[in-house]
């Protein structure tokens, strides 16, 4: 996965969503952490199927 080139695609719509009210800053500053540090799954779901067992809490 390309971190960058997803944080970059987010950037405008996250800050048009500010601008507008439409998120929190809080919310803002959770799609941004979540896009550059990634999620807290064990494989890349894009290609992988889930199982039962690899499945965690997440931090949040």
């Amino acid at each position: 996965m390309d971190r960058t080139r997803m944080s970059r695609a987010l950037y405008l719509s996250v800050q048009r969503m500010l601008a507008a009210g439409a998120i929190s800053k809080g919310a803002a500053a959770s799609a941004i952490a979540s896009t550059a540090e990634g999620y807290s799954f064990p494989t890349n779901l894009d290609r992988d199927r889930v199982s039962a067992g690899w499945r965690r809490e997440t931090a949040i």
